[in-house]
């Protein structure tokens, strides 16, 4: 117990202070996926609702986490990242406090400490931080349920498949349908006797969750067109410019993964490989063994079981579509049973080879920590900080990026008044964070693949009559050729609303490159339009 409490103490502060030169460091900023997560926390400060007042493609829960952040720390982006720092601390946690179930704590440590150093960012999105922390913590509920079949750690699985859900629909439903099979397959292996409190969490898990799931959704969207609520769960192939068959996407996965454990320019990669592939052997031989306990060998075998089933489960976005960022929802699983199989292959073993695996991937680890330390500092400069009052970051973006930014926000403040706001088109709700101003339709992206019927072209054009919007920000994006889905606006989508602003605007300010192809955060360019007529 003593173990217990101080690893408890000492995990967390662990975390910290591998993650803490990331609290006012990101590697990219966009002006279009980070932009819409910024402006949505804002609004959430303001009682907007996700959907109804401003498009949002997630679930409705991490506007509001955000948001709290923001009203503790003040609108900035490090409040944010303190926001998310802290799920990805917890995520290390639960991954530690799961393994330390089966395995010594000295390797569930080092697990969550590569989870630290190598879990792959979602790079484009703060919200899935705590999806992912979401995961672990079920993880961690039915490690415990292996250990000990009480109905209390069903039930926080399950409630926290609810949570997921909040965070992204698809994911959070998906995982409950594991945490249902997996209950029923392992009390069905193990003889456990069914009891009332098990048959009544049952029928909450596959009825009540569901339906309440379904009706949290209903009532944010019921009030939107068919059209509006299909932007904002694209989930139909129609709606995403990426796809791939199951079977590219795996060999791709497969080849990624192969191609990294033979580097032999990354040492540290092979070394990994190697301890995997015998510590996978070892497992066998000690599962196989006569001597084990049957029990030990059923809960192992249970928790790799499980590990794989979440591991495949949460790989259907990257399956239909080969996006390899969308595997990272999986990679969790990945690292737990990679640790898992070390752990328990070395569990038994002397104590003095046990303290040199642990050191060896020690050592790898601190080598990252400190290549990771050397990069963020090598991008903290002066020409890569936004120094713009809602910004105060830094991140990987070239200059260049953050020049356009700082001279498109510092017009915009200069030129639109005080109690007006502009239109930021395809996707730049960047600028309505930076320049603290509300965008004049719930509309905050235009491409090809959202799909923006004629219908919805004519409300928006009503809303910028409405509002008397008398200014329009145009990024480059708009003119994008070569990226997937984005198409040209004006030519393959939106041409009713791209005629509305050629007829009643003209342009008064253009920043960036506009040579270039435009990039999701690079090669940004500008142009500011002014209404000829000014409508007050």
């Amino acid at each position: 117990m003593n173990h217990r409490i101080t690893a408890f103490l000492l995990v967390p502060l662990a975390g910290l202070f591998l993650l803490f030169h990331h609290a006012s460091y990101q590697p990219f900023l966009s002006q279009g996926d980070h932009g819409r997560d910024l402006y949505a926390f804002v609004q959430a400060t303001h009682g907007a609702v996700p959907y109804r007042d401003y498009w949002w493609v997630y679930g409705p829960l991490m506007p509001y986490y955000y948001a709290l952040f923001l009203k503790i720390f003040g609108v900035a982006i490090p409040s944010v990242l303190v926001g998310k720092g802290l799920l990805t601390v917890l995520s290390g946690v639960f991954v530690f406090f799961a393994l330390s179930r089966f395995i010594p704590i000295l390797f569930a440590f080092m697990a969550a400490m590569w989870c630290w150093m190598y879990q792959p960012d979602f790079f484009f999105t703060y919200n899935h931080s705590g999806g992912i922390l979401c995961l672990t913590a079920i993880i961690f509920a039915l490690f415990s349920y292996i250990k000990q079949p009480k109905t209390k750690y069903l039930g926080v699985a399950v409630f926290l498949t609810f949570v997921l859900a909040l965070i992204k629909v698809n994911f959070g439903i998906a995982s409950l349908f594991v945490v249902i099979v997996f209950y029923r397959l392992y009390d069905f292996v193990n003889k456990i006797p069914l009891t009332d409190g098990k048959k009544k969490l049952m029928k909450i898990a596959s009825g009540v969750v569901p339906i309440l799931i379904f009706f949290i959704y209903f009532l944010l969207l019921c009030v939107l067109p068919g059209y509006e609520i299909r932007q904002c769960l694209p989930y139909l192939t129609g709606d995403q410019p990426y796809h791939s068959t199951p079977q590219q996407a795996l060999f791709s996965l497969g080849m990624s993964i192969i191609l990294t454990a033979t580097n032999i320019k990354n040492p540290a990669n092979v070394v990994f490989a190697i301890i995997i592939v015998g510590s996978l052997i070892g497992c066998g031989f000690k599962l196989t063994s006569k001597n084990i306990d049957p029990k030990e060998r059923m809960g192992i075998i249970s928790a790799f079981l499980l590990l794989l089933f979440f591991y495949f489960v949460n790989l259907h976005e990257y399956l239909f579509s080969g996006v390899l960022y969308r595997s990272f929802w999986a990679t969790p699983f990945t690292t737990m049973m990679i640790f898992l199989a070390i752990g328990y292959a070395f569990s038994k073993v002397n104590a003095q080879l046990q303290r040199i695996v642990f050191g060896t991937f020690f050592v790898i680890v601190f080598s990252q920590y400190v290549a990771d330390i050397d990069s963020v500092r090598n991008k903290k400069i002066p020409e890569q900080f936004l120094a713009i009052e809602h910004g105060r970051i830094t991140a990987g973006n070239d200059p260049r990026w953050f020049s356009t930014v700082t001279q498109t926000t510092e017009f915009l403040k200069k030129t639109v008044p005080h109690d007006q706001t502009f239109l930021a088109l395809p996707y730049d709700p960047l600028y309505y964070y930076l320049t603290d101003r509300t965008s004049p339709t719930r509309q905050l992206i235009f491409f090809e693949h959202i799909n923006i019927p004629q219908e919805q072209e004519a409300t928006i054009i009503a809303e910028l009559e409405r509002n008397k919007v008398n200014y329009i920000l145009i990024s480059n994006r708009a003119i994008a050729k070569e990226e997937p889905g984005l198409g040209v606006f004006g030519t393959t989508y939106c041409t009713t609303l791209a005629k509305f602003i050629a007829d009643n605007f003209e342009p008064i300010a253009q920043f960036g490159d506009w040579r270039n192809e435009p990039g999701w955060a690079w090669n940004h360019g500008t142009q500011v339009l002014k209404r000829k007529k000014i409508v007050r």
